[in-house]
C-alpha cells in the first residue's frame, strides 16, 4: 500500500464511522438508576448470591457511583481528588473482583497520577474480564470499550509500542465516534513515528472540533497544542492562527501540565512554541533536545522525528543572543 493510499485509509477511518449499535443492558426499577456502562449496571445485592440488602454489591456500586465523576470520563485540568479516587476504586475491586468497570476505572485514575504500572495493570485486568464478560457476547463491534481502549493505547504508547498503540487507537476510530482525545492521541503516535502530515490532518480537526456537552474542558486546548508543533515546518500562517486558537482556550497552559503527553521531555517542546522569545524559552528547547538525546540512547523507547531534532536547533539558534544565566 502506498503512503498516499495508507492516508486515504485512515481519514476514512476517521470521517466516516459507523454508529455503534447499543448493548443489551439489565433492567432495573426505577428506584435503584445507576449511571450505564457497556458493562451495564453494577449487580443489584438481590442478584448476588449469598449477599444482603447492605452486602458488599450494593456498597460497590455505591464506589463506583461516587468514581465515575473523576474517572469516567476523566475530568483532566478539574479539580479532582484522584488519591481518593483511587482508594475508592481499590475498595471496589476488592468488593467484586470479577467486575472490568472497577479495574477499568482505576486503571484510568493511575494513569492521571502518573502510575504506568499500577495502570497497566489495572487496565489490562479489565481487558481480561471484558473479554469473558456477558458484554463481550454482543458480537466483535461491541468487543471494545472506548474509555478502556484509549486508555489501554496510551499504555503501549508511553512503554514505546508505538505500532500497537496505533493500532488500538485506528481499531477504536473504526467502531466508535471520533472525539478530540482519541483524534489527538493517534496524531501524537502519528507524529512519534514520524508520519508528520497525517498527524497535522489530525491534530488540526481535534484542535477545530466543537466542544461536545461531555468533553473534558482540557482536551481541546491539548489538541491545539499538538497542532502547533505539527505546523511547526515553517508554516507560519497557520501556526499563528493556530496559537492565537490556544491562547483563547488556555491562556494558562492548564493542557501543558496533563499528564497523558508521550513523554514529559515532548511537553518542553510544546511548552516553548507558546513560550515569549526569553531565556525561558531557551531553556525548554534545551530539556527537549537533552530529553530527546537521553530516550534515543534508552533501550525499548523510541526517539523524536529527527525533522523536530532540527527544528529545535534552530529555534535555539534564534534565540542565541540572549543573555541567561
Amino acid at each position: 500500500m502506498t503512503r498516499a493510499s495508507a492516508f486515504a485509509a485512515l481519514l476514512l477511518c476517521v470521517c466516516a464511522v459507523p454508529a455503534r449499535p447499543a448493548a443489551a443492558q439489565p433492567s432495573r426499577p426505577a428506584s435503584l438508576p445507576c449511571q450505564q456502562s457497556l458493562w451495564g449496571c453494577a449487580p443489584r445485592a438481590s442478584e448476588v448470591e449469598g449477599m444482603g440488602a447492605s452486602g458488599p454489591a450494593q456498597r460497590y456500586e455505591r464506589l463506583i457511583a461516587s468514581a465515575r465523576g473523576t474517572a469516567g470520563p476523566l475530568r483532566a485540568g478539574m479539580s479532582t481528588d484522584l488519591d481518593g479516587a483511587a482508594r475508592t476504586l481499590t475498595e471496589a475491586t476488592q468488593l467484586l473482583p470479577d467486575s472490568p468497570e472497577a479495574y477499568s476505572l482505576l486503571g484510568q485514575v493511575h494513569l492521571e497520577r502518573g502510575q504506568l504500572e499500577a495502570a497497566a495493570a489495572a487496565l489490562r485486568r479489565a481487558e481480561e474480564l471484558f473479554a469473558g464478560s456477558d458484554a463481550a457476547s454482543f458480537g466483535p463491534i461491541e468487543r471494545i470499550d472506548p474509555p478502556l481502549a484509549l486508555a489501554l493505547g496510551l499504555v503501549l504508547a508511553l512503554e514505546g509500542d508505538l505500532s500497537g498503540a496505533l493500532e488500538r487507537y485506528l481499531r477504536l476510530l473504526r467502531l466508535s465516534a471520533a472525539n478530540h482525545r482519541l483524534l489527538y492521541r493517534t496524531a501524537d503516535v502519528l507524529m512519534a513515528l514520524g508520519r508528520l502530515d497525517e498527524a497535522t490532518t489530525l491534530f488540526e480537526r481535534a484542535c477545530m472540533l466543537p466542544r461536545g456537552s461531555d468533553t473534558p474542558s482540557i482536551d481541546i486546548p491539548r489538541a491545539c497544542h499538538g497542532y502547533l508543533v505539527a505546523l511547526d515546518r515553517g508554516e507560519r500562517r497557520r501556526s499563528a492562527q493556530a496559537q492565537r486558537r490556544t491562547r483563547g482556550l488556555d491562556r494558562d497552559q492548564h493542557a501543558l501540565r496533563y499528564l497523558d503527553f508521550l513523554t514529559p521531555w515532548e511537553r518542553e517542546y510544546h511548552l516553548a512554541l507558546v513560550l515569549p522569545p526569553t531565556c525561558d524559552r531557551r531553556d525548554a528547547f534545551l530539556r527537549y533536545l537533552r530529553g530527546a538525546q537521553a530516550s534515543a540512547a534508552a533501550a525499548g523507547r523510541y526517539a523524536p522525528p529527527p525533522s523536530y531534532l532540527r527544528r529545535a536547533e534552530v529555534h535555539l539558534k534564534e534565540l542565541a543572543g540572549l543573555s541567561c544565566p
